[in-house]
């Protein structure tokens, strides 16, 4: 909903490769993106407009991920 948070949280471990975190707004802008990622991401985001965000995760990587979030106001 308009204006709550948005925290999100990756966790990972790496054999090799990389992944690339991005959360993307309604009208498709990426808001947050992080690349390279070794051990843990987090990011606090407002939704600044109503509609549905995205959480993509892409890359070439052997090992395992989490993602979490939590939607609060």
């Amino acid at each position: 909903f308009l204006g709550d948070e948005l925290e999100i949280t990756m966790e990972m471990t790496t054999d090799e490769g990389d992944l690339t975190i991005s959360v993307i707004g309604p009208d498709g802008d990426v808001l947050y993106e992080k690349e390279n990622i070794r051990e843990k991401a987090q990011s606090t985001l407002v939704a600044d407009k109503d509609g549905i965000y995205r959480i993509k995760v892409e890359g070439n990587h052997k090992g395992g991920f989490k993602v979490s979030w939590i939607n609060g106001s």
